[in-house]
């Protein structure tokens, strides 16, 4: 399509008469048909067959009245129907201006001044050299002055033109003039886009090629651009070519524009293509019934699927039961999933364990919400059986339904059976009808399930203390570490233990049970908590060093008792009484782990007694308070301890061979990170954890003398710390032992 403007602008000028008006017989006695001027009086005449008011030619307009004088562009007088005199003159051309090149698709503007002897209209018209000719009436009438045309063009070709002005009297006579343009640049085509394939209707989810080419060769400036659809489509084009959309799911509208580039004309066209939705359809291929898997392997799901863009869900579903055991999601199209059968929960604490299950199978569609999904299932039942050679198996006893405890006092005992397994793990979870009102709450996870506690491998019962964790930690014959926990709210609750099978495939399979019925935890326990200091508890002995880094190491051991959420808090203090002892010198120690609820529990940490310390007497004072602020408790060492002189540090380590003689170092400067250390192990962190058994004066083997390997006299210095540290001496460097020797 080609556009084009013209802007045809004409301006005339016209100058009256003079002033002076010669005097006029309005009453016409003596004036005759035909006669210029009265016989009586002499002056002009003005009556039927004569001029109007103020005109002295019939050519032209009164400068009294601005009436026309009747021969104006016509044959006759519309005054009085005389014929009009012809003029023997032929207009003349004094000039033309405007620009003598331009590019394509800019703007020209020209303009003619030319003039007529017998003071007539002039008409004006323009052949532009590439086949467009432009006539333009109009002009004026004027004794003294010229009449001028102006002229606007778009020139959309290159080349040379050479445009015609013509100009034309009343009585047809007529003047021409031209001149020469360069126009310099490409051309803009009329742009078609047009779609190849059959039809313009693409399934969902189809694509097609779209082609576009222009009508003329576009050079210099010009560039198209596309919009609509998605991929590479959007953006700069050529002038010609074509595209393979990216697949469809909805209609969808692609149009291309072209422009030269200068601010002249430009051309779009657009198509679309219409996309057919379809109902998705799934169908389980495989498994369909009497199938075997097993635990532990990576199994896979066959189906078939024609529709939109969906999502397929997957999962399997027991025998007898309404819980799904969600496998996971694809893109449908692959025709298969595949998933390692391993670890599957089921909900509400159960995992895909030995049984007859179906596979149930769900396509989503992804882009149209207003479509139906698609669900299909196995025809029949399917086995999946244990990798184990053996039978695993564990199950609660109790509590399993009906039971009514008190979570406060004693601690409660949970019992269970397990065959062929390893460690038991506890949770509590809440029905899912008060999850969002009871759980949520205070489990730290907030998914209605909490970490009750590990039972050890073998065992039959464990001891619980009301509490539910993040995370609990049980090192090989080690005690729990805990961190995380909350105490549990009231409410109504069932136990749900899993545990890992003990055979060949032990890592591909875990087995399960949950309580049958639902038990009741009460109200939580408000005793206030007690807390006592251990050690130091009266007259120790500690020297401060001389630097930062030096000094003996206090160590220090609290016991407290405490069933709400509360925070513990060490000081070093100079006074001893509870009301003053911020009145006199104190130092803070340490907070303990923030509010977090503990039962019965030993605080334990060190502080090393640098020079930042006073020598004097001090008391060890441990704080605990409650969350909320209302409750606290506290307890000093019974009598002082003292702060002496730091004692010389030898700028060189002293080596000896008698394990009773001190060993002094500085600091280890080694970092050990989070892997578990035990006897036979040969790595830099051993030498590591030498160095600071030696440092704390727990003597490995002589200073700068450390090794790699985990021997005996590692193991015995490391059994010999956890065993003043009230840890359990196993000899083995696990969580809880890294962080009490990292404190001191």
């Amino acid at each position: 399509m080609k556009k084009i403007i013209i802007a045809l602008f004409v301006s005339v000028l016209l100058v009256g008469l003079g002033s002076s008006v010669e005097a006029i017989d309005f009453a016409g006695s003596g004036c005759k048909n035909g006669e210029k001027y009265s016989s009586t009086t002499g002056q002009l005449c003005l009556g039927q067959g004569n001029l109007p008011l103020g005109c002295t030619s019939p050519v032209g307009y009164s400068p009294l009245t601005g009436q026309s004088c009747g021969c104006n562009g016509t044959v006759y007088s519309t005054y009085n129907g005389q014929l009009c005199p012809v003029s023997n003159s032929t207009p003349t051309i004094s000039g033309v201006s405007g620009p003598q090149s331009l590019n394509v698709g800019q703007q020209g503007t020209w303009t003619v001044t030319a003039s007529d002897p017998s003071l007539g209209y002039l008409s004006y018209s323009v052949n532009w050299g590439d086949n467009l000719a432009v006539p333009v009436t109009g002009g004026g009438y004027s004794q003294t002055q010229q009449q001028t045309a102006t002229f606007t063009h778009v020139y959309n070709r290159a080349g040379n033109y050479n445009p015609t002005f013509t100009v034309t009297n009343q009585s047809g006579q007529s003047a021409q003039t031209s001149l020469g343009i360069a126009v310099t640049g490409g051309m803009i085509g009329d742009l078609k886009v047009s779609i190849s394939g059959n039809p313009l209707v693409v399934p969902y989810g189809g694509s097609t090629t779209l082609g576009w080419s222009t009508s003329g060769f576009v050079t210099g400036n010009t560039s198209c651009f596309g919009t609509g659809g998605n991929g590479t489509w959007r953006g700069a084009k050529p002038i010609q070519g074509a595209y393979a959309t990216s697949t469809l799911y909805e209609n969808t509208t692609f149009t291309i524009t072209c422009s030269n580039g200068i601010g002249g004309s430009s051309v779009t066209d657009s198509v679309t293509v219409k996309v057919s939705s379809l109902t998705p359809s799934i169908t389980v291929l495989s498994p369909n019934g009497g199938e075997t898997w097993k635990i532990g392997d990576t199994q896979k799901i066959y189906y078939s699927y024609s529709g939109p863009k969906a999502t397929g869900n997957f999962a399997l579903y027991r025998e007898g039961s309404t819980n799904r055991c969600l496998l996971g999601t694809n893109l449908l199209g692959t025709k298969e999933f595949s998933f390692d059968l391993k670890n599957i929960s089921c909900g509400n604490g159960e995992y895909v364990s030995p049984g007859r299950y179906k596979v149930e199978a769900l396509a989503l569609p992804i882009d149209d919400l207003n479509i139906i999904s698609a669900k299909d299932e196995s025809d029949n039942y399917f086995t999946i059986k244990s990798q184990s050679t053996t039978t695993s198996t564990v199950t609660v006893l109790s509590p399993n339904g009906g039971e009514y405890w008190n979570n406060g006092g004693a601690n409660k005992t949970i019992t269970y059976n397990s065959k062929n397994v390893g460690d038991i793990f506890i949770n509590l979870v809440a029905p899912e009808s008060t999850l969002n009102n009871l759980i949520a709450i205070n489990s730290p996870s907030g998914t209605g399930i909490g970490i009750m506690g590990i039972g050890k491998k073998g065992s039959t019962s464990y001891v619980w203390d009301g509490t539910i964790c993040n995370s609990i930690e049980r090192p090989k014959n080690g005690e729990e570490i805990r961190t995380g926990c909350v105490l549990v709210y009231p409410g109504n609750y069932k136990i749900h233990i899993h545990a890992t099978e003990t055979g060949t495939y032990g890592s591909g399979h875990e087995v399960s049970d949950i309580s049958d019925a639902l038990f009741t935890i009460s109200t939580i326990d408000t005793t206030t908590p007690s807390v006592t200091v251990l050690s130091p508890n009266g007259g120790e002995q500690f020297m401060r060093g001389n630097l930062i880094n030096t000094g003996d190491f206090l160590n220090y051991k609290v016991k407290f008792n405490s069933k709400k959420v509360g925070n513990l808090s060490n000081f070093i203090t100079e006074s001893n009484d509870i009301n003053n002892w911020k009145f006199k010198k104190y130092y803070f120690v340490n907070s303990g782990q923030g509010f977090k609820p503990w039962v019965s529990d030993t605080n334990i940490g060190g502080v090393q007694i640098n020079n930042s310390f006073n020598i004097g007497n001090y008391y060890l004072l441990s704080i605990w308070e409650s969350q909320d602020g209302l409750e606290r408790s506290h307890d000093f060492s019974d009598k002082s301890f003292i702060i002496t002189t730091a004692k010389a540090i030898p700028t060189s380590p002293v080596p000896s061979a008698i394990e009773s003689q001190p060993i002094y170092s500085t600091v280890a400067t080694c970092t050990l990170n989070s892997i578990t250390l035990r006897k036979g192990m040969d790595t830099e962190e051993v030498k590591c954890l030498q160095q600071m058994l030696n440092s704390k004066g727990y003597k490995v083997l002589d200073t700068s003398y450390e090794t790699t390997y985990f021997g005996e006299s590692t193991t015995s210095a490391l059994k010999k710390f956890q065993a003043e540290m009230g840890l359990t001496a196993d000899g083995i460097l696990g969580a809880k032992t890294r962080a009490v020797l990292l404190a001191q």
